[in-house]
């Protein structure tokens, strides 16, 4: 297993740099690579910049680079990213939420985000236990520590992971929005008190679209291989989980679970008699053929 914690250039993903990307590949095979200098040209982006673009719309599930150097649009970029049904310039909060999961969720490229959103057990954490989390990662999975990154390395990795969800202020402006537009999916807040201090902000209530549960639903089921059945606890805690990638309490996630069976058709089934509290696992969804059906149609 590989983990990584750079790529990006302390950039941090920018709303724009999707679309923009798009327009790239309309133009080259290789945009990033052969034909950078156009590229840096036609979108007035600086060399590092330039990176940080092609390392975000790769980290995110949205392209690709082939065996041969080519740079392709992967079937989640197709969608999101088409003119006529999808949303390239990020204007949805679903497509926000999507994008999150995808980065939440890739943990051999974006290994800072999986661990803050699947492995962190702390609600309130700082740089140094994040810090120490990562070398007991490394231990747990008996990877060589002396390909630990150093330092410094985690901590522009920590930093720019952690200034994509956390507002600097209560006062969001235009420029902020595009410039950190998951500060909108309150995840991250800086916590009480304490400066240097970030703290996981856990849903209490059902404000996120029932189809982005059902889809983060549908992909952990798909990245787990569960076949028959899983517990209420699963679905709260483990690793990929709605109740971890989406930071849900119990009463929000009870609530989309009680709806799962209707919106999808009898597909999952949620067992709450007699204190089971069990997904019920019939038949089997695809993520992304959700999304087309739900959200991009």
């Amino acid at each position: 297993m590989n983990l990584n914690f750079s790529g990006h250039e302390t950039f941090p993903f920018r709303q724009l740099w999707a679309y923009k990307a798009s327009e790239l590949l309309k133009r080259s095979k290789t945009p990033f690579t052969k034909d950078r200098d156009d590229s840096m040209m036609n979108m007035g982006l600086g060399a590092n910049m330039l990176k940080s673009m092609s390392f975000w719309i790769k980290s995110s599930g949205l392209v690709e680079r082939d065996k041969n150097g080519d740079h392709t649009l992967l079937p989640l970029g197709k969608l999101l990213l088409d003119d006529a049904i999808g949303d390239p310039y990020l204007e949805r909060i679903e497509s926000l939420w999507v994008i999150h999961h995808k980065l939440a969720t890739n943990k051999a490229k974006n290994s800072t985000f999986y661990w803050i959103f699947n492995m962190n057990n702390n609600m309130v954490f700082s740089l140094e236990d994040y810090m120490r989390g990562v070398r007991q990662w490394y231990e747990k999975e008996e990877l060589n520590l002396e390909h630990l990154p150093t330092e410094d390395t985690l901590k522009k990795d920590y930093n720019v992971t952690i200034g994509m969800y956390t507002p600097k202020s209560n006062k969001e402006d235009f420029e902020d929005s595009v410039q950190y537009p998951f500060w909108s999916l309150g995840l991250l807040k800086q916590a009480h008190g304490l400066k240097q201090n970030y703290q996981l902000v856990k849903r209490s209530v059902c404000d996120i679209p029932s189809s982005i549960f059902n889809y983060t639903l549908i992909e952990y089921l798909r990245l787990t291989d569960q076949n028959e059945a899983v517990t209420f606890d699963q679905l709260l805690n483990d690793a990929y989980s709605p109740g971890r990638i989406l930071q849900l309490s119990e009463h929000p996630l009870r609530i989309y679970l009680e709806n799962v069976e209707k919106e999808l058709r009898g597909t999952y089934v949620f067992d709450d008699t007699a204190g089971q509290r069990l997904l019920y696992i019939k038949g089997k969804l695809d993520g992304l053929k959700y999304l087309k059906k739900k959200i991009y149609k």
